[in-house]
């Protein structure tokens, strides 16, 4: 399915913002309620401003929640969000000149279509359409338009929103695309006839034309959603001035909302203001279209009986007590609706606590600010009942719901009311989260201006959706540059040109949050060669992603205790840990787990556990080798050594290079983001510095070295019991001097040995292993300890051909094979 093929199953389609807006089929809608966008990666994004659940708004479709996630966008163009911000003035004058073409072009024959349907549809006459500058356009897409332009109270332009002609337009409504990091108007001014005191403020273009129609003064506002955003409702206040302003939302649950927010709010700020009793079901347009020789007297009847709002009804309204009702649950979607007003959103998981969203990203709430929150609103319990107090008079009945407002007031701002309001916040549908539904997009990355597609580079919109919990604090340009940590890369790496690139695609392949590659590096060297500036300079760019743990997370303990330092790492992209104990063994297993895709048991301290599956690349930075006893192939695949060998010399350090290093965070990030398309396109692709050193690390980190091979060596066929092998591993660490705490258990050997590929057989005499004998004195013509480094490089079989011939004569009977 494609998204113009969902569009189409709706009656009506309007643009708004960065999505479209459409009637919702889950409650009888008379104006389009229902908001549809549709994420970078396809996904669909649902919500009904009538608080329609999701699931209900999909089932009347006839669509899953996973068909959300099938939907091709196809042609329709899917705008990012941009900021608040006017528009240049270059970008303004341009506009005049688009709005004034488009004036003209209703003066052409072919743009007779347009007036008509103004007269038909909204009751406008031709002076009113010249008076307005209302227009006619076919660039737009969708066929012919009408193009109602968006001016402020001095007639400048400010955007425009034009309407399809054809009954069947997939898109009824469409606007100009909002400039980078500015926007188009959200409300414009429309002059009427009559003089008339009241401004009627209207839920979208078609209805204030309207009201024009009616003689009226019309404000138009780009959509229901708007009505708590603080800038619509300044410009609005502004506009209206000493006049009165009649709020006229829609006849069902979603212009009702709009209504009571947009009301309640100006007369906060001291504007006269009405709402108008628009009948059920209906807007101004589909009212007058009921019986267009009727509307006129109706609706201005109904302007003129509208009572003014008092503090009273605006106290009654900042609270609907049919919304809200006075009971804890009640409390609690007030909370929630509350920080979704203030441009927020609340979500609870079991496992971490609250989130809250900002700056398009979900944050754990440490500071407890929600329930500081439902605070602020039982606060807001007692306003409205000291209002309606002052209010009442000697009315018995409003004295009656005064008290019972103060009854509830006493008990919203009690420890027992605020628990249970938290309560039962955390169960609400829109509220309660696993904790596993957040961060699961691996290939995205918040940034401040958007959310990074890592795969291609390219920006899209912050969308709650995603619950993403970090982000790089950050504009992401992709054309930042970094000079500096470049050429720093170079002098760090003096002798291998090809591990900059590498490092690149390294940190890329981090941020992604994938793990396909299931591997860490150690980056090791001794003092003064780089690796602190290096650690530290990423920790800085991307510090809320980034975290820094102890060295002793990965060390062996030898003993449990509640993880929570590995609780710390769900949905960090980089784990930094630096300087351990040296000589102290690392702990395999949890290196193993934490480098893999296997889901990880933690849980913070006071909280229920929980599992995750880690999404972060290890980076340890250390002056010395860590301990690894184990030689399995399951560990060693997984470490990537990068040998940090350059040593700087105090007359070459530049001790301001961290904030030289700091300056270039854009382009270090925009770099980071180049390395992750790289991997992306082609893997980590290991330099042959990278394969060699680590090998070696391998081979020296063997704790059987000298032993297996030494005292013994591999040949199939062979077997020797655990009893010898046992007593020769015991009179070899006497002979070596090891520390008691390098000798291993017999269990230990034992196992060592199993990892080593040698075969475990229970026998007559106990336990053999098979693969294995004792070395002979011809054995030391081979080099157990010469690393392989790649196929290319080993000694083609026919040249060996003598070496072994000759090696087969000289062989002897062995005594312990006798033995």
């Amino acid at each position: 399915m494609t998204l113009e093929d969902l569009l189409g199953r709706f009656a009506e389609v309007v643009e708004e913002g960065d999505g479209w807006v459409v009637p919702c089929p889950s409650h009888t809608d008379s104006h389009p309620s229902l908001r549809l966008a549709v994420s970078d990666a396809g996904k669909i994004l649902l919500k009904c401003r009538a608080r329609c659940e999701t699931k209900d708004v999909l089932a009347a479709l006839g669509m899953t929640f996973a068909d959300l996630g099938n939907v091709e966008p196809g042609e329709v163009k899917v705008r990012a969000t941009s900021r608040d911000l006017p528009v240049s003035p270059a970008l303004t004058a341009a506009l005049a000149a688009k709005l004034d073409k488009y004036a003209t072009a209703t003066k052409h024959p072919h743009a007779e279509g347009a007036i008509h349907y103004a007269a038909e549809r909204f009751g406008l006459s031709e002076d009113d359409f010249d008076r307005l500058g209302l227009g006619y356009a076919d660039d737009l897409g969708g066929g012919p338009r009408l193009v109602v332009p968006f001016r402020d109270r001095d007639g400048v332009p400010r955007g425009f929103q034009a309407r399809a002609l054809a009954a069947d337009a997939k898109v009824r409504w469409i606007g100009p695309e909002n400039p980078d990091g500015a926007s188009w108007a959200k409300v414009g001014y429309l002059p009427g006839s009559a003089g008339w005191d009241e401004v009627l403020v209207t839920e979208g273009p078609g209805d204030g034309l309207t009201a024009v129609a009616l003689g009226y003064d019309a404000i138009l506002i780009r959509g229901a959603g708007l009505a708590s955003n603080a800038l619509v409702v300044e410009t609005v206040a502004e506009w209206v001035g000493d006049r009165t302003a009649v709020v006229a939302g829609d006849g069902d649950a979603s212009g009702k909302a709009f209504s009571s927010t947009l009301a309640t709010s100006l007369v906060g700020r001291g504007v006269r203001t009405k709402v108008l009793d628009v009948p059920e079901g209906l807007d101004l347009t589909s009212w007058r279209e009921r019986d267009p020789a009727r509307f006129a007297k109706e609706a201005v009847r109904a302007v003129l009986s509208a009572e003014e709002i008092t503090s009273y009804d605006a106290a009654l309204r900042s609270r609907d007590a049919k919304a809200y009702p006075l009971t804890d649950l009640g409390n609690a979607r007030f909370v929630r609706d509350y920080i979704a007003a203030r441009g927020s959103g609340v979500r609870y998981s079991p496992e971490a606590g609250f989130f809250l969203l900002g700056d398009g990203v979900w944050r754990a709430d440490k500071l407890d600010t929600t329930r500081a929150y439902v605070q602020e609103a039982a606060d807001l319990v007692t306003a409205i009942a000291a209002d309606l107090m002052a209010e009442a008079g000697a009315d018995g009945n409003r004295i009656k719901e005064a008290k019972a407002w103060a009854a509830w007031a006493r008990h919203s701002q009690s420890s027992r009311g605020i628990d249970a309001a938290v309560r039962e916040l955390q169960a609400l549908r829109d509220v309660a989260a696993d904790l596993d539904a957040f961060d699961r997009h691996s290939h995205l990355l918040a940034a401040r201006n958007g959310v990074v597609n890592l795969r291609t580079g390219s920006l899209q919109s912050h969308d709650p959706e995603l619950l993403i919990t970090r982000r790089v604090d950050l504009d992401y340009d992709p054309k930042a540059a970094c000079p500096r940590w470049e050429s720093f890369l170079r002098e760090v790496f003096p002798s291998h040109a090809d591990l900059p690139a590498y490092i690149r695609r390294l940190v890329g392949y981090g941020v992604t949050g994938d793990t396909s590659e299931q591997c860490f590096a150690v980056l090791w060297g001794t003092g003064a060669n780089g690796k602190s500036v290096f650690t530290d300079t990423l920790t800085d760019v991307f510090r809320e992603l980034t975290v820094t743990t102890p060295f002793s997370t990965f060390e062996d303990r030898g003993s449990g205790g509640i993880p929570n330092d590995l609780a710390a790492l769900k949905g960090a992209r980089l784990v930094m840990a630096a300087e351990g104990e040296q000589g102290r063994p690392m702990a395999e297993a949890v290196l193993k787990r934490v480098t893999g895709r296997d889901l990880i048991s933690a849980r913070f301290m006071r909280k229920e556990f929980f599992e995750f599956r880690p999404a972060f690349l290890l980076l340890l930075a250390t002056n010395f080798k860590p301990q690894f006893r184990g030689q399995d192939e399951g560990l060693w695949r997984r470490v990537k050594l990068v040998p940090w060998e350059r040593y700087f010399r105090p007359s070459e350090r530049d001790h301001r290079l961290g904030d030289t290093l700091r300056g270039e965070a854009a382009g270090i990030f925009a770099w980071a983001v180049r390395g992750a398309a790289e991997w992306y396109a082609g893997g980590l692709q290991d330099p042959p510095v990278i394969r060699q050193a680590t090998t070696e690390y391998r081979q020296t980190s063997d704790a059987l070295s000298g032993f297996f091979p030494g005292v013994f060596v591999a040949e199939e066929g062979s077997k020797v019991t655990g009893k010898v092998l046992w007593d020769a591993y015991r009179e070899w660490t006497d002979d070596e001097a090891l520390p008691n705490k390098e000798r291993w258990t017999r269990r230990a050997f034992f196992a060592a040995l199993e990892e080593r590929g040698l075969i475990k057989r229970r026998i007559t005499q106990g336990m053999a292993f098979e693969g294995v004998r004792r070395a002979r004195q011809t054995d030391a013509v081979a080099d157990h300890d010469a690393p392989e480094i790649d196929d290319e490089s080993r000694t083609p079989d026919d040249e060996l051909a003598l070496y072994q011939d000759d090696q087969s004569q000289i062989a002897g009977p062995s005594l312990d094979d006798v033995l």
